[in-house]
Parts: C-alpha cells; sequence; structure tokens
C-alpha cells in the first residue's frame, strides 16, 4: 500500500489480487473432472497437477512436482489450470 501525493491510497496489485482470492467461498466445493488440470495453493505457492478425485467436500489432487497425493477442503485454494497463450 502507498499513500500518493494527492491523498489516494494506492495498494500493490498482489496484495489486492490475494485479497480477493481470500474473499471467496470456502464451501461447497467445485466440481472437478477427473484427470483436468488445476492449480493448488500450497503456502509456498501455486503448484500443478491433475485431479483424482472430486466431491462437494473435498478434491484430492496429485501433483506433478514430487508432492504426490494432496486433498484440497478449500475452495479458494484451487483453481482450473488455464495456459497462457504466447
Amino acid at each position: 500500500m502507498r499513500k500518493l501525493k494527492n491523498g489516494e491510497v494506492k495498494y500493490k496489485q498482489s496484495a489486492y489480487r490475494e485479497s480477493s482470492r481470500l474473499s471467496g467461498n470456502i464451501q461447497p466445493m467445485d466440481f472437478y473432472v477427473k484427470g483436468s488440470h488445476v492449480k493448488v495453493y500450497m503456502g509456498c505457492g501455486w503448484a500443478t497437477g491433475w485431479v483424482q478425485y472430486s466431491d462437494k467436500s473435498k478434491c484430492c489432487v496429485f501433483l506433478s512436482k514430487g508432492r504426490g497425493l494432496v486433498t484440497c477442503v478449500d475452495n479458494r485454494n484451487i483453481t482450473k489450470f488455464v495456459e497462457q497463450e504466447r
């Protein structure tokens, strides 16, 4: 957050994005199709993986980088992976 000369407050874009993510709904979980590519927030950043199981209370994801199977119970910590076009 910075305060501009004219008195306006300008928030950092990353802090704004994080606060908007955390203001989302916790439950019920979105349904993800088995085998779909998703991103899971792991505390140290986003990790990508594939859905193994999904229902309205949890989603099990197999991560691509060595952490194995992770269970996500918070809807705010999982999102569909969208590959950016270059």
